[in-house]
């Protein structure tokens, strides 16, 4: 199952909305592919690494989670460290913050 979250809900929801979904993610048993673009407002760097918990459960293993910008280059950076934890292997991310060395170094970490 594929979980589009603009089909859902707004992109103006908040952090603690974000962080009551990424919860209620914890207990998927359905959900493999996870859409969670432009969702500025409510992903910070403690949503990310909260959603990477959720991905060291194994059950996702899609990510679109471009045009995110309240996330730093150092959450990105831990992102990319513990991808090769996940079950991650189709991702999409997009901010200019991040360096193309360390999207190269993701791409290597899904393949």
């Amino acid at each position: 199952m594929v979980l589009k979250f603009k089909d859902h809900i707004t992109s103006e929801i908040n952090q603690f909305v974000m962080n009551e979904i990424i919860s209620a993610l914890h207990l998927n048993t359905v959900c493999q592919a996870l859409y969670i673009q432009n969702m500025s407002k409510s992903i910070s760097d403690a949503q990310l690494h909260a959603l990477i918990e959720l991905f060291q459960k194994k059950m996702i293993w899609c990510l679109n989670i471009g045009e995110n910008y309240q996330i730093t280059a150092a959450g990105w950076e831990r992102f990319c460290n513990l991808l090769p934890t996940t079950n991650i292997t189709h991702l999409y991310v997009s901010e200019h913050i991040i360096k193309i060395e360390l999207k190269n170094l993701m791409r290597a970490h899904i393949r």
